[in-house]
């Protein structure tokens, strides 16, 4: 009896039989509950539960077993579904595979031809941007740049071009760079006339007071040396050339051996390259003609000098022979003194065209004495004209009215005569 347990036995019982009444009653209402235990005995009862549990677990394992063994088939249903789904894609690979090494082989021949496509519009391109950059070159001028000495360049190797492609109306003309030389501006052209011209460019505006003042230097100090025959000053970009002219044209200056000339900036450069062009060939023949016109004043200097020469000598000869005679002798001194008169009449008459005509003759063949004459005489005419004021330093004014017109000879003549030595 459950009396003779201590009480955590009994305890212990009784938690056991409340686990068999829930386990086996706990889904039964209190009636259905009543009439299991009225028809059977508790060992009844759990007998018959323990045979259910038995038969439910034999047939649990029947289930799972069978269970199992459909899960086996269908696994390997599902392996074999694997393994040819496996090849079939192994299979599709490998055609997908020819179809793509195809497709690249297709693709790669397509790629070629629009690779060797675009070369070729790639080459057009090219060659239209060359030429649409050559006719740019050509014909627009450039008006940016970096610093003056490029500016500068620009320009100068415009003139170069110019000359090395050659002209028209020569040939054989020479062009040197002279920027990194003292003096000698930019340029030096030869033309094969034996002209030699000195360039200084200007590819700037407005061209400046000091841009002249240097080239002025620069051609004063090349004609001292006489390195060139005529200077150029070539403004690329203005034809305003301050306190000298507007030289639209070729302008020339100092016995036109200075020349200022100009282009107009609205002209393109193959505007401008022809205006130079034109310029150059105007230089050249001008310094032709003015050659030959030289050559033959030269000529006719010599001729006319050659004459004068002749006549003096035979003047100069004579009188010495007279001299002689009229020493030697005392007989027909008187016949002598008059042929002496006349040959110093002569003398004179000849002394006065030479000094008034400036003839450039042998200074040997002159006589002082008879010379001086002629040079006081011209003395007098001027003080006969002068005014009070200019008589005071007359020889100082007298100088300056006569430099352009006299020699170096007269000049020294008369700056040996003392006031004294004439009267007026």
């Amino acid at each position: 009896m459950i009396e003779d347990y201590s009480p955590k036995v009994q305890e212990f019982i009784k938690n056991i039989g409340l686990y068999v009444f829930n386990k086996y009653f706990n889904n039964l209402s209190e009636t259905e509950i009543l009439q299991k235990c009225s028809n059977n005995s508790v060992e009844d009862i759990v007998k018959n539960y323990e045979e259910q549990l038995t038969c439910l677990k034999i047939t649990n394992a029947e289930t799972i077993q069978e269970i199992k063994d459909n899960n086996h088939t269908i696994l390997n249903h599902k392996q074999q579904t694997i393994e040819e789904l496996q090849n079939t894609i192994n299979q599709m690979k490998c055609s997908e595979s020819e179809i793509i090494e195809t497709r690249i082989a297709q693709n790669d021949q397509n790629h070629e031809l629009q690779k060797e496509k675009l070369l070729f519009e790639i080459s057009l391109l090219k060659e239209s941007k060359l030429k649409n950059e050559i006719l740019i070159e050509r014909f627009c001028d450039k008006k940016d740049f970096n610093n003056p000495t490029e500016q500068g360049d620009y320009a100068e190797k415009i003139l170069d071009n110019i000359i090395n492609a050659g002209l028209q109306f020569d040939h054989k003309v020479k062009i040197e760079d002279t920027s990194d030389y003292g003096g000698s501006g930019d340029r030096i052209i030869t033309f094969s006339n034996g002209c030699r011209l000195m360039v200084e460019v200007k590819n700037k505006d407005p061209v400046k007071k000091t841009d002249i003042d240097e080239f002025e230097r620069h051609y004063m100090m090349d004609f001292k040396e006489e390195k060139v025959d005529l200077a150029l000053f070539l403004s690329y970009r203005t034809t305003q050339i301050p306190q000298k002219c507007k030289a639209i044209i070729p302008s020339y200056h100092e016995d036109n051996k200075v020349i200022y000339f100009g282009l107009d900036d609205s002209l393109d450069k193959e505007q401008k390259k022809l205006k130079i062009k034109n310029c150059l060939e105007e230089i050249y023949q001008v310094f032709e003609k003015n050659k030959k016109k030289l050559n033959s004043e030269k000529d006719n200097d010599k001729t006319t000098t050659n004459i004068y020469n002749i006549i003096l000598k035979e003047l100069r000869d004579n009188l010495s022979h007279t001299d002689k005679s009229i020493k030697e002798t005392h007989t027909n001194i008187e016949s002598l003194k008059k042929r002496r008169i006349n040959i110093v009449k002569q003398m004179n008459d000849i002394f006065r065209i030479i000094h008034s005509e400036n003839i450039n003759v042998d200074k040997s063949l002159l006589d002082d004495k008879l010379y001086r004459n002629e040079i006081i005489e011209r003395i007098k005419e001027w003080f006969s004209n002068a005014d009070d004021i200019k008589k005071k330093d007359w020889k100082k004014n007298m100088k300056k009215d006569v430099k352009d017109k006299w020699s170096d000879y007269d000049l020294g003549i008369l700056t040996r005569i003392k006031r004294s030595e004439f009267t007026i």
